[in-house]
């Protein structure tokens, strides 16, 4: 069992947070052959003068603002409460040496509150006056729904033994939020003391939830397995699939949304062993992954669809202590949600698509006894822009 209690402030102005944190899990075995767990989480983060936006980047002279660190366009009623309420249940059964039946069962529930206050514009540099303010509130409740069954094993053929996965995974999701705004007063011209966060809280009217709110109701059924052949004892075939329906009910804003999608999403790979400690392996995996996001046309965005290829070579060393591996991959998305802007405090995403290509140095492992250390470098080219992703090194010290 784990509990934390963190609160305090920052250096910014006017914000604070008070984090409270327990996890605790609890496993029982019920038979030689059957294990039980279950665990709850709870993760509450409470935010007081939470910014919404940014500061501004230059004046109306065209030179650049340079605004002490402490500087927040946040007012001092602004907030942004989350709850976060996560159970899980699991139950492992024992069938025979080399198989085993799986049910897991989960419910995740996020609760959000926040009233809000953006700061846009181009002030005077000598006044400060230029800005204009935002005023909003967002309210969300997200609950999820989510079982899984599946049998694992091996099996003996050709001499060899090989392993299988079969399996159904169902999931509810109910997700509604509220945007609330004040027509009147809530797009304040403000004055050069904005820095101070002393503009005037909001009053929010009554709304109506099916033009300022959105509402999402989806059911996702599946079934998968996943397969490993050794065809040779240094070669081996990964293939996998999954079927999955999706259907999506609810209302974005004013418009109904309804939707149903199947797919079936295919997996293959290869391993080949040069030896105890160098690999080879390359693979293919399609994608299909629904999205929440809202379109210009204040529907669900739709699912995000593409595939991955990736080639690369692995080599353990220190007796398999640290490894080293390097790849070549290729990525195609379509119709993935990128963030256009915001439209009547609603965040409006379009469906783009993108085609990438790289490379990725990865190291892994114990450098001496008390020294673990992780590294890596990626290049990406990405249609025509090329984006290097900076060099990451991380030391993990072993007390």
């Amino acid at each position: 069992m784990v509990v934390v209690k963190d609160k305090g402030d920052s250096y910014l102005d006017r914000y604070s947070d008070d984090n409270n944190v327990f996890y605790g899990i609890v496993e029982a075995d019920l038979s030689d052959s059957t294990l039980l767990t279950v665990g709850h989480s709870y993760n509450a983060n409470h935010v007081k003068g939470s910014m919404s936006g940014a500061l501004p980047l230059h004046y109306t002279d065209g030179s650049m603002t340079d605004y002490p660190v402490s500087t927040s366009t946040a007012t001092d009623w602004a907030f942004r409460d989350t709850d976060r309420n996560s159970s899980f249940i699991e139950l492992k059964q024992g069938l025979s040496k080399n198989w085993s039946l799986h049910a897991q069962y989960s419910r995740n529930k996020i609760a959000m509150d926040s009233d809000l206050f953006y700061t846009y514009g181009t002030p005077d540099k000598d006044t400060e006056v230029g800005l204009l303010g935002y005023a909003y509130g967002y309210n969300m409740d997200e609950k999820q729904d989510i079982a899984d069954i599946f049998l694992t094993g091996s099996i003996d053929a050709f001499g060899r033994k090989h392993e299988l996965i079969v399996g159904y995974n169902y999931a509810q999701i109910e997700l509604f939020g509220l945007s609330l705004y004040n027509y009147t007063d809530g797009y304040p011209v403000l004055d050069g003391d904005w820095a101070d966060g002393s503009t005037a809280a909001m009053a929010f009217p009554d709304y109506d939830a099916f033009t300022t709110g959105h509402k999402d109701e989806q059911e996702h059924n599946s079934v998968y397995f996943a397969t490993r052949v050794n065809l040779l004892d240094n070669f081996s075939i990964l293939l996998g699939a999954r079927h999955m329906k999706i259907t999506q009910e609810g209302y974005n804003y004013g418009v109904v949304n309804e939707s149903e999608t199947e797919e079936t999403v295919p997996y293959a790979g290869v391993v080949y062993d040069f030896s105890d400690n160098l690999s080879a392996y390359g693979s293919y995996s399609e994608v299909f992954t629904p999205q929440n996001f809202i379109g210009r046309d204040y529907k669900s965005i739709g699912v995000a669809q593409g595939s991955n290829t990736e080639l690369g070579i692995k080599y353990a060393f220190d007796d398999k202590l640290s490894s080293a591996s390097f790849a070549m991959f290729r990525s195609k998305l379509d119709n993935l949600a990128e963030f256009g802007e915001v439209i009547d405090g609603v965040n409006i995403y379009d469906g783009v698509t993108y085609d990438t290509e790289g490379l990725e140095l990865e190291l892994i492992g114990a450098v001496t006894n008390s020294l673990n250390i992780s590294a890596g470098a990626t290049y990406l080219f990405i249609l025509k822009t090329t984006v290097v992703r900076l060099f990451v090194l991380i030391f993990l010290v072993k007390r």
